[in-house]
């Protein structure tokens, strides 16, 4: 895991240089239509690995931030799960920023990627086929929480740049998701601190605090 202080993601840069490489050969053989569709789809790639800045915001100790931009979809209680209580969901968009962020300040108890397809969150075969990172983070206070990022229809596979027994710091970035679904898995200590239709911001909105 390492610092990015540009503007853009460097996972971004493959596309955007690529995009950006065609736009100046249409230019300069005069290829006015495809000049403006690459110009166009420069800026895409600008946009969806976008890179901002974000301050860690003073919260009580225990606090938990959601890892991910998006929208709180589900809040559920989990029967018959002797380590996990609380699953949340969060569903992000292209519109939403990409980059992942560590929710506490924690180590790597787990990491699993699996690779798949990228089919649409209301397939029949998205929970069971589509390819996603699992990653269990756990502090000195033995709070633990498990994520799992899945992809929905993304152009760009999952990258996520951590190590099984890593340290890791709230809010530090740790990899880039293109459109999908963050699970939360939460255990009976955690008090939930968000509304589901609640817009979050990866880094930024707290989720909830472990007692």
């Amino acid at each position: 895991m390492r610092s990015n202080l540009f503007p853009v993601a460097k996972e971004g840069m493959p596309y955007i240089l690529f995009s950006a490489g065609l736009l100046l050969l249409c230019v300069i053989f005069d290829l006015d239509i495809f000049t403006f569709l690459f110009f166009l789809s420069t800026l895409f790639f600008v946009y969806i690995f976008r890179n901002p800045e974000r301050k860690l915001i003073n919260h009580e100790k225990g606090n938990l931030l959601s890892p991910v931009d998006g929208k709180l979809l589900l809040v559920e209680e989990l029967v018959d799960n002797d380590e996990y209580t609380f699953k949340i969901e969060i569903q992000s968009s292209y519109q939403d920023i990409s980059l992942l962020r560590v929710p506490f300040n924690a180590q790597i108890s787990s990491i699993h990627h699996y690779k798949g397809p990228r089919l649409s969150k209301y397939s029949n075969l998205f929970s069971s086929l589509n390819e996603y990172v699992e990653i269990v983070f756990s502090d000195v206070e033995n709070n633990s929480l498990k994520v799992s990022h899945r992809l929905t229809q993304s152009f760009k596979s999952l990258d996520v740049d951590l190590l099984f027994a890593q340290n890791v710091l709230q809010t530090s970035r740790y990899g880039v998701m293109v459109s999908g679904v963050t699970t939360l898995y939460l255990p009976k200590n955690f008090r939930l601190n968000a509304r589901i239709g609640e817009g979050l911001s990866a880094g930024q909105s707290l989720m909830g605090y472990f007692s």
